[in-house]
Protein backbone atom coordinates (compact mmCIF):
# COMPACT_ATOMS: atom_id res chain seq x y z
CA UNK A 1 0.00 0.00 0.00
CA UNK A 2 1.32 3.34 -1.25
CA UNK A 3 0.48 6.10 1.20
CA UNK A 4 -0.19 10.13 0.65
CA UNK A 5 0.44 12.01 4.14
CA UNK A 6 1.67 15.68 5.23
CA UNK A 7 2.93 16.10 8.48
CA UNK A 8 0.39 17.05 11.39
CA UNK A 9 0.47 19.65 14.01
CA UNK A 10 -2.68 17.85 15.86
CA UNK A 11 -1.94 15.75 19.48
CA UNK A 12 -2.91 12.14 19.73
CA UNK A 13 -5.92 11.42 21.53
CA UNK A 14 -6.72 8.21 23.36
CA UNK A 15 -8.89 5.74 23.02
CA UNK A 16 -11.92 5.81 25.36
CA UNK A 17 -14.04 3.28 27.29
CA UNK A 18 -16.70 3.36 29.74
CA UNK A 19 -15.86 2.27 33.58
CA UNK A 20 -17.82 -0.99 34.13
CA UNK A 21 -19.02 -1.80 37.21
CA UNK A 22 -18.17 -5.58 38.60
CA UNK A 23 -21.51 -6.90 39.35
CA UNK A 24 -24.11 -4.37 37.31
CA UNK A 25 -24.55 -5.27 33.65
CA UNK A 26 -25.18 -2.33 30.74
CA UNK A 27 -28.45 -2.04 29.78
CA UNK A 28 -28.97 -4.08 26.64
CA UNK A 29 -31.11 -2.26 23.95
CA UNK A 30 -31.57 -2.79 20.05
CA UNK A 31 -31.49 0.91 19.38
CA UNK A 32 -31.26 4.32 21.14
CA UNK A 33 -34.26 6.04 21.70
CA UNK A 34 -35.02 9.71 23.81
CA UNK A 35 -36.79 7.50 26.44
CA UNK A 36 -33.60 5.65 26.79
CA UNK A 37 -31.51 8.81 27.56
CA UNK A 38 -32.48 9.29 31.32
CA UNK A 39 -31.76 5.79 32.46
CA UNK A 40 -28.32 5.33 30.34
CA UNK A 41 -27.30 8.39 32.16
CA UNK A 42 -28.21 7.86 35.89
CA UNK A 43 -26.95 3.82 34.63
CA UNK A 44 -23.65 5.56 33.94
CA UNK A 45 -23.12 7.62 36.64
CA UNK A 46 -24.13 5.20 39.04
CA UNK A 47 -20.68 3.37 37.76
CA UNK A 48 -18.80 6.22 37.75
CA UNK A 49 -16.27 6.78 40.38
CA UNK A 50 -16.67 11.15 40.97
CA UNK A 51 -19.65 11.54 39.50
CA UNK A 52 -23.32 10.23 40.88
CA UNK A 53 -25.54 13.04 39.89
CA UNK A 54 -25.98 15.90 36.76
CA UNK A 55 -24.48 18.99 38.11
CA UNK A 56 -24.35 22.19 36.27
CA UNK A 57 -21.18 22.01 35.11
CA UNK A 58 -22.06 18.26 33.58
CA UNK A 59 -24.76 19.81 32.14
CA UNK A 60 -22.97 22.56 30.16
CA UNK A 61 -19.83 20.47 29.32
CA UNK A 62 -22.31 17.48 27.53
CA UNK A 63 -23.83 20.97 25.34
CA UNK A 64 -20.50 21.84 24.29
CA UNK A 65 -19.20 18.48 23.42
CA UNK A 66 -22.48 17.69 21.30
CA UNK A 67 -21.93 21.48 19.77
CA UNK A 68 -18.03 20.13 19.01
CA UNK A 69 -18.93 17.03 18.19
CA UNK A 70 -21.08 18.05 15.75
CA UNK A 71 -18.74 21.08 14.10
CA UNK A 72 -15.36 20.79 15.70
CA UNK A 73 -14.37 22.97 12.50
CA UNK A 74 -16.41 25.56 13.24
CA UNK A 75 -17.88 25.76 9.39
CA UNK A 76 -21.40 24.85 9.89
CA UNK A 77 -23.29 26.47 13.08
CA UNK A 78 -23.61 30.23 14.35
CA UNK A 79 -22.57 31.46 17.26
CA UNK A 80 -26.35 32.25 17.87
CA UNK A 81 -26.89 28.77 17.27
CA UNK A 82 -24.28 27.23 19.29
CA UNK A 83 -26.28 30.10 22.22
CA UNK A 84 -29.51 27.98 21.26
CA UNK A 85 -28.00 24.92 22.34
CA UNK A 86 -26.45 26.29 24.99
CA UNK A 87 -29.60 27.53 26.53
CA UNK A 88 -30.95 24.50 27.14
CA UNK A 89 -28.72 23.52 29.84
CA UNK A 90 -31.73 25.51 31.40
CA UNK A 91 -33.83 22.53 30.95
CA UNK A 92 -31.64 19.24 31.28
CA UNK A 93 -32.65 18.82 35.07
CA UNK A 94 -36.20 19.14 33.28
CA UNK A 95 -34.98 16.32 30.84
CA UNK A 96 -33.85 14.08 33.06
CA UNK A 97 -36.71 14.28 35.13
CA UNK A 98 -39.17 13.48 32.75
CA UNK A 99 -37.45 11.91 29.71
CA UNK A 100 -37.85 13.99 27.00
CA UNK A 101 -34.90 14.47 25.01
CA UNK A 102 -36.53 15.90 21.68
CA UNK A 103 -35.01 18.98 21.66
CA UNK A 104 -31.60 16.76 20.84
CA UNK A 105 -33.07 15.78 17.50
CA UNK A 106 -35.08 19.40 16.78
CA UNK A 107 -31.69 21.02 16.95
CA UNK A 108 -29.95 18.34 14.72
CA UNK A 109 -32.70 18.47 12.27
CA UNK A 110 -33.86 22.25 11.79
CA UNK A 111 -30.67 23.88 12.67
CA UNK A 112 -27.97 21.93 11.78
CA UNK A 113 -28.92 20.02 8.78
CA UNK A 114 -30.18 22.99 7.04
CA UNK A 115 -26.75 24.59 7.87
CA UNK A 116 -24.99 21.46 6.35
CA UNK A 117 -27.11 21.77 3.37
CA UNK A 118 -26.20 24.90 2.44
CA UNK A 119 -22.51 24.73 3.19
CA UNK A 120 -22.52 22.11 0.57
CA UNK A 121 -24.70 24.32 -1.68
CA UNK A 122 -22.42 27.14 -1.61
CA UNK A 123 -19.20 24.85 -2.31
CA UNK A 124 -20.85 23.64 -5.25
CA UNK A 125 -21.26 26.76 -6.84
CA UNK A 126 -17.73 27.77 -6.28
CA UNK A 127 -16.23 24.45 -7.14
CA UNK A 128 -18.25 24.31 -10.29
CA UNK A 129 -16.86 27.49 -12.15
CA UNK A 130 -14.77 26.56 -14.51
CA UNK A 131 -12.72 30.01 -14.52
CA UNK A 132 -12.45 29.27 -10.49
CA UNK A 133 -9.54 30.42 -9.46
CA UNK A 134 -8.29 29.61 -5.84
CA UNK A 135 -7.12 32.76 -3.67
CA UNK A 136 -3.93 31.66 -2.20
CA UNK A 137 -3.70 35.25 -0.01
CA UNK A 138 -6.62 33.60 2.15
CA UNK A 139 -5.63 32.04 5.39
CA UNK A 140 -7.16 29.38 7.40
CA UNK A 141 -6.14 28.89 11.43
CA UNK A 142 -3.95 25.33 11.93
CA UNK A 143 -6.26 25.38 15.05
CA UNK A 144 -9.80 25.40 14.40
CA UNK A 145 -10.46 25.35 18.18
CA UNK A 146 -8.76 28.26 19.06
CA UNK A 147 -11.07 30.02 16.66
CA UNK A 148 -15.41 31.52 17.19
CA UNK A 149 -18.05 30.17 15.29
CA UNK A 150 -19.02 32.72 12.64
CA UNK A 151 -21.29 35.54 13.75
CA UNK A 152 -23.36 35.56 10.27
CA UNK A 153 -24.19 33.46 6.91
CA UNK A 154 -21.54 35.54 5.24
CA UNK A 155 -18.65 34.78 8.05
CA UNK A 156 -19.53 31.63 7.39
CA UNK A 157 -19.13 31.50 3.71
CA UNK A 158 -15.92 33.21 4.03
CA UNK A 159 -14.31 30.58 5.80
CA UNK A 160 -15.70 27.83 3.87
CA UNK A 161 -14.66 29.71 0.78
CA UNK A 162 -10.97 30.01 2.40
CA UNK A 163 -11.17 26.12 3.57
CA UNK A 164 -11.76 25.13 -0.14
CA UNK A 165 -8.84 27.24 -1.52
CA UNK A 166 -6.63 25.85 0.50
CA UNK A 167 -7.58 22.40 -0.50
CA UNK A 168 -7.51 23.08 -3.82
CA UNK A 169 -4.58 24.65 -4.49
CA UNK A 170 -2.81 21.76 -2.07
CA UNK A 171 -4.11 19.36 -4.21
CA UNK A 172 -2.51 21.53 -7.22
CA UNK A 173 0.71 21.86 -5.19
CA UNK A 174 0.90 17.75 -5.47
CA UNK A 175 0.50 18.01 -9.34
CA UNK A 176 -3.00 17.43 -9.69
CA UNK A 177 -5.14 19.54 -12.62
CA UNK A 178 -7.21 22.04 -11.28
CA UNK A 179 -10.56 20.97 -12.80
CA UNK A 180 -9.49 17.52 -10.90
CA UNK A 181 -8.57 18.79 -7.69
CA UNK A 182 -12.42 21.06 -7.84
CA UNK A 183 -13.91 17.48 -8.45
CA UNK A 184 -11.97 15.54 -5.67
CA UNK A 185 -12.74 18.51 -3.12
CA UNK A 186 -16.25 18.68 -4.58
CA UNK A 187 -16.71 14.77 -3.56
CA UNK A 188 -15.53 15.47 -0.33
CA UNK A 189 -18.31 17.58 0.62
CA UNK A 190 -21.15 15.36 -1.13
CA UNK A 191 -19.29 12.52 1.41
CA UNK A 192 -19.84 14.56 4.48
CA UNK A 193 -23.51 15.95 3.57
CA UNK A 194 -24.28 12.12 2.97
CA UNK A 195 -22.94 11.16 6.37
CA UNK A 196 -25.11 13.79 8.41
CA UNK A 197 -28.11 13.52 5.78
CA UNK A 198 -27.96 9.36 6.63
CA UNK A 199 -27.64 9.65 11.00
CA UNK A 200 -30.81 8.51 12.15
CA UNK A 201 -32.18 10.00 15.28
CA UNK A 202 -30.90 6.70 17.15
CA UNK A 203 -27.26 8.11 16.21
CA UNK A 204 -28.29 11.37 17.05
CA UNK A 205 -28.92 10.43 20.29
CA UNK A 206 -26.03 8.29 20.27
CA UNK A 207 -24.35 11.76 20.03
CA UNK A 208 -25.85 13.55 23.02
CA UNK A 209 -25.46 10.29 25.13
CA UNK A 210 -21.42 10.38 24.27
CA UNK A 211 -21.13 14.09 24.45
CA UNK A 212 -22.98 13.20 28.17
CA UNK A 213 -20.63 10.64 29.15
CA UNK A 214 -17.46 12.94 27.71
CA UNK A 215 -18.75 15.67 30.29
CA UNK A 216 -18.07 13.35 33.24
CA UNK A 217 -14.77 12.71 32.60
CA UNK A 218 -12.69 12.35 28.97
CA UNK A 219 -12.18 8.95 29.61
CA UNK A 220 -15.91 7.88 29.32
CA UNK A 221 -17.52 7.18 25.94
CA UNK A 222 -20.58 5.52 24.61
CA UNK A 223 -20.81 3.08 21.91
CA UNK A 224 -24.24 2.39 20.34
CA UNK A 225 -24.50 -1.18 19.32
CA UNK A 226 -24.09 -0.54 16.01
CA UNK A 227 -20.74 1.13 16.78
CA UNK A 228 -18.94 -2.71 18.72
CA UNK A 229 -17.47 -2.81 15.14
CA UNK A 230 -15.78 0.80 14.88
CA UNK A 231 -14.43 0.28 18.75
CA UNK A 232 -12.71 -3.11 17.60
CA UNK A 233 -11.21 -1.72 14.70
CA UNK A 234 -10.16 2.25 16.62
CA UNK A 235 -8.42 -0.54 19.43
CA UNK A 236 -6.32 -2.34 16.99
CA UNK A 237 -6.91 -0.77 13.50
CA UNK A 238 -3.69 -0.97 11.38
CA UNK A 239 -3.21 -0.97 7.79
CA UNK A 240 -2.60 -4.46 7.18
CA UNK A 241 1.25 -5.80 6.15
CA UNK A 242 2.68 -2.08 7.12
CA UNK A 243 2.12 -1.57 10.78
CA UNK A 244 0.47 1.22 11.28
CA UNK A 245 -1.63 2.59 13.73
CA UNK A 246 -3.75 4.96 13.11
CA UNK A 247 -6.89 6.98 14.06
CA UNK A 248 -9.40 9.40 13.05
CA UNK A 249 -9.38 13.24 13.50
CA UNK A 250 -11.20 16.08 11.80
CA UNK A 251 -11.71 14.31 8.93
CA UNK A 252 -8.18 13.13 8.43
CA UNK A 253 -7.07 9.51 9.14
CA UNK A 254 -3.79 10.18 11.50
CA UNK A 255 -1.05 7.99 11.93
CA UNK A 256 -0.84 7.01 15.70
CA UNK A 257 2.00 5.12 15.95
CA UNK A 258 4.21 2.45 14.04
CA UNK A 259 5.04 -0.82 15.22
CA UNK A 260 8.77 -1.19 15.82
CA UNK A 261 10.56 -3.32 12.88
CA UNK A 262 7.71 -2.51 10.44
CA UNK A 263 7.70 -2.04 6.82
CA UNK A 264 6.32 1.43 7.51
CA UNK A 265 8.84 2.19 10.27
CA UNK A 266 11.88 0.77 8.69
CA UNK A 267 10.84 3.23 5.13
CA UNK A 268 11.80 5.92 7.44
CA UNK A 269 9.30 7.93 5.59
CA UNK A 270 6.25 7.69 7.78
CA UNK A 271 6.22 8.93 11.34
CA UNK A 272 3.20 9.39 13.90
CA UNK A 273 1.05 12.62 13.42
CA UNK A 274 1.52 11.95 9.78
CA UNK A 275 -2.03 12.58 8.23
CA UNK A 276 -3.26 10.19 5.56
CA UNK A 277 -4.85 11.60 2.74
CA UNK A 278 -4.80 9.17 -0.41
CA UNK A 279 -3.59 5.48 -0.37
CA UNK A 280 -3.14 3.29 -3.22
CA UNK A 281 -2.16 -0.46 -4.22
CA UNK A 282 0.99 -1.10 -5.47
CA UNK A 283 3.49 0.96 -7.40
CA UNK A 284 1.56 1.32 -10.56
CA UNK A 285 -2.24 1.77 -8.38
CA UNK A 286 -3.99 4.58 -8.65
CA UNK A 287 -4.37 6.75 -5.12
CA UNK A 288 -7.76 7.21 -3.79
CA UNK A 289 -8.70 10.15 -2.25
CA UNK A 290 -9.54 9.02 1.78
CA UNK A 291 -9.89 12.53 3.32
CA UNK A 292 -13.53 13.11 5.91
CA UNK A 293 -14.12 9.19 4.71
CA UNK A 294 -14.68 6.68 7.36
CA UNK A 295 -11.90 5.00 9.29
CA UNK A 296 -13.38 1.84 8.46
CA UNK A 297 -13.67 2.59 4.68
CA UNK A 298 -9.87 3.46 4.41
CA UNK A 299 -8.73 0.56 5.83
CA UNK A 300 -10.02 -1.65 3.43
CA UNK A 301 -9.12 0.23 0.68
Amino acid sequence: IKLAVFAAVTIAIGLTSIPKAAETQVPQIDQLEGEHLSGMMVFTMQQHLEHHRPTPEININTLSNFVNTLDPARIFLLSNEVAQIHSQRLRMLTAFRDNRWDFVTNFYQSVFMPNVRASYEHAVEILSNTNYVPDTSLKIPIDVKSISFPVTPEDRNKYLESTLAYQVAFMESMGEARSNACQKVRKRRERILKYFSEMDYHEQFGLFMNAFCSALDPHTSYFPPDDMEDFNISMSLSLEGIGATLRSDDGYVVISELTPGSPADKCGKLKPGDKIIAVAQGEGGEFVDVVDMELRDVVKQ
